[in-house]
């Protein structure tokens, strides 16, 4: 929990800021950064002590060699960014003639280690480097944010399809809270927009419903609002943002025209929620009508 406390209240604050606001070569930085970290996450979970020790400084920079790559042909500078490829290919024909020099040797790459490592090197590196691509465009601050909103929808709803609807282990091992059933629903969310519907029962995250797009969001919202007895005029609601108080203007319209309600109090959502939730998450607190001051 402190982890993920620690996250909230600094990583993705620093993250949103290096990718929309700072200079592009920041978030160059940044990309080279987590390639780095994630070449040694990558090797420590799927190979050999030894071999991660050995292993991974080649896959960190070979993925910082394919982020340099991208950032230095978007800046115009083609003859840097030429000299990119030759030192990545320099860095594979290395990696192959370790292999064939240590065939056979107690030091010997298996075929799944070499997969590893290129995986690392390679595969998640290429995929980091479309965000520097998108940042380098125009309006780039604004591009990243797509991605970044998809994965954080796509995690939402993975987590809560998991705890509405989760059985069976996905790799336990690995991770034992995931599930099969989860990993689809995160697999929709991120395709279809699918944005869930969650609410507070007696402590406890529940899910209440789900919705296709940000406009069906706030219909399904305002839906069960009503299908919890509509707010108390006695207390003012409360309506929470995780990233810019505009998301919860539909609520506070709704509220004042439709309801007639006092104009609601807005805050931002807290570190614990918005970790779950990410950027482009809303929500309303209430008393309903039932209550008795």
């Amino acid at each position: 929990m402190l982890q993920r406390i620690l996250v909230a209240v600094v990583g993705i604050p620093l993250l949103l800021f290096v990718l929309i606001i700072a200079p592009d070569w920041a978030t160059a930085l940044l990309l080279c950064a987590l390639c780095t970290v994630g070449a040694h996450e990558l090797l420590a979970a799927a190979c050999r002590k030894e071999l991660c020790r050995r292993w991974w400084g080649l896959s960190a920079i070979m993925g910082v060699t394919v982020v340099l790559r991208t950032y230095l042909a978007g800046i115009g500078q083609d003859g840097a960014a030429a000299l990119m490829e030759w030192l990545l290919a320099a860095w594979l024909v290395l990696l192959f003639v370790s292999v064939v020099v240590e065939y056979g040797t107690p030091r010997a790459l298996a075929f799944r280690d070499v997969c590893t490592i290129l995986m690392a090197g390679i595969a998640i590196p290429l995929a980091f480097q479309c965000l520097m691509q998108l940042r380098l465009m125009e309006h780039g601050g604004g591009l990243v944010m797509i991605p970044l909103v998809a994965a954080f929808s796509s995690d939402s709803a993975a987590l809560f399809a998991g705890m509405a609807l989760g059985r069976h282990k996905l790799a336990p091992a690995v991770s034992p809270k995931k599930t099969v059933e989860g990993s689809i629903g995160g697999l929709a969310g991120g395709m279809l927009g699918i944005k869930p519907l969650i609410t507070i029962k007696e402590g406890k995250v529940a899910m209440a419903g789900k919705a296709r797009g940000l406009p069906g969001a706030y219909v399904a919202l305002f839906k069960k609002v009503e299908e919890l007895g509509g707010i108390s005029a006695a207390v003012p609601a409360l309506a929470g943002y995780t990233l810019s108080a505009r998301e919860v203007q539909p609520i506070q319209t709704y509220l004042q025209d439709n309801l007639q309600c006092a104009e609601p109090l807005v805050r931002q959502i807290g570190c614990v929620i918005g970790t779950h939730a990410g950027p482009g998450a809303f929500g309303l607190a209430f008393f309903d009508q039932g209550l008795e001051l």
